[in-house]
């Protein structure tokens, strides 16, 4: 346990990192979507294969019982396998809950239909798009724990094949939601925005010139 929350809080802090070196540079600078996009699997390489230079491309183990399973309802589960999948409901859960009633939610929603109307309204989207990053690297860190010990083993291309099928399963909802908006359609369902609204935050929230003070 010491070591996953270790991990969640140094995957965190890196994700703000990359934020103030990076991502806020970059659109202070008008880069769009697609190049942000580009960078993101650019940087993922590098660190993937920084990782392999430092520690190896081997496989290591876990000392994790993932032959272990339990029967309920007809059906057959490893043990593991279902402590991730309740781990993975209560998390989605509970960043649904934060992103529809907290305030950082609501200020995460704000920023992420239009930053600059945002600041005008007194907004810091500055310290939303740090919260963000802190919430996204730390999910991020949690995901792969999650995925390697269901695995009980990992590899740095650990969770690669993923890459393509969370940009699709993001970028396509995106669109959906602006359509349902355009069409006066989008009711802000508890989950709804979920995962694309911090996506679109980080990657395309632009600094204004000035902020206005509420």
């Amino acid at each position: 346990m010491p070591a996953v929350l270790i991990g969640i809080v140094a995957t965190a802090l890196l994700a703000v990192v990359f934020e103030v070196t990076l991502w806020r540079p970059m659109r202070s600078r008008g880069a769009a979507l697609p190049q942000l996009l580009l960078m993101t699997v650019g940087l993922a390489f590098l660190i993937r294969n920084g990782i392999q230079l430092v520690a190896g491309t081997e496989s290591r183990a876990f000392h994790i019982d993932v032959i272990t399973t339990v029967q309920f309802w007809g059906l057959r589960i490893g043990r593991v396998q279902l402590l991730d999948v309740v781990v993975g409901f209560a998390t989605l859960i509970a960043v649904g809950l934060l992103i529809r009633y907290s305030k950082l939610g609501k200020e995460m929603r704000a920023v992420s239909d239009d930053a600059a109307l945002a600041e005008t309204t007194g907004i810091d989207t500055q310290r939303v798009a740090i919260a963000t990053w802190i919430l996204g690297g730390g999910l991020a860190a949690l995901a792969g724990v999650l995925y390697a010990s269901a695995l009980g083993a990992m590899t740095p291309n650990l969770g690669f094949s993923l890459i393509l099928a969370l940009f699709a399963a993001a970028v396509p909802r995106r669109r959906r939601q602006r359509v349902r908006r355009a069409r006066g359609r989008d009711h802000h369902r508890p989950f709804a925005g979920m995962v694309d609204a911090p996506l679109r935050l980080a990657l395309e929230s632009r600094p204004s010139a000035s902020r206005c003070s509420s």
